[in-house]
């Protein structure tokens, strides 16, 4: 089971946007806590966790080089194809936000049932 879900926005700009980015990112995204949740960060790839989004292809790749158990997920717009090449389980191009939503919440109970299944498991074989 997961014990702690943390949502951490990271984002980048000139320093001198700061306030205007993080006022427009408290009005979009009111679940985000900007004294707590928000991180200005040009280097997000340094950044840990299980899942990363973004809408660049490099920070995706240069995170998952960093971060060889995690998923990054990457939102669809013209400018991000994923090459054929780059193509990878662990780099996915989303369709939009509700399917990012699925997507990580499927890969959320995916882990979770696994889990629970390795502690039962593991009970049985004291047994």
């Amino acid at each position: 089971m997961w014990k702690r879900t943390y949502s951490v926005l990271a984002t980048y700009g000139m320093y001198q946007t700061y306030n205007a980015k993080a006022e427009w990112i408290a009005k979009n995204y009111p679940f985000i806590n900007i004294n707590s949740e928000l991180i200005f960060i040009k280097k997000k790839y340094l950044l840990d966790g299980d899942i990363f989004v973004d809408d660049c292809l490099m920070n995706c790749v240069k995170w998952l080089e960093r971060h060889p158990n995690g998923i990054a997920y990457m939102l669809p717009y013209a400018y991000n194809v994923i090459p054929k090449e780059m193509e990878d389980h662990r780099l996915i191009r989303v369709k939009d936000w509700e399917d990012l939503s699925l997507k990580i919440t499927h890969k959320l109970d995916f882990v979770d049932s696994c889990q629970n299944y390795m502690t039962i498991s593991t009970r049985e074989d004291k047994g």
